[in-house]
């Protein structure tokens, strides 16, 4: 079984507010999140792919 997260552990993880994590996750930033029980559960793997975009973002913005 795969690891799932909550938008609040996203928020813990990455230091994203927790409005901004919200909203990524409703508009479907993150591959795979559902919605069990009212609350959101995030896949870890989405996470780590959204983590190594926005290095890739920030490397790419110091380079240019």
């Amino acid at each position: 079984m795969e690891a799932k997260m909550t938008v609040r552990e996203i928020v813990a993880e990455t230091g994203i507010s927790f409005a901004h994590a919200y909203n990524m996750v409703r508009s479907g930033r993150f591959q795979g999140a559902e919605k069990r029980d009212g609350q959101w559960r995030i896949p870890a793997d989405s996470l780590s792919a959204y983590l190594r975009r926005r290095k890739k973002q920030q490397e790419n913005a110091k380079a240019a």
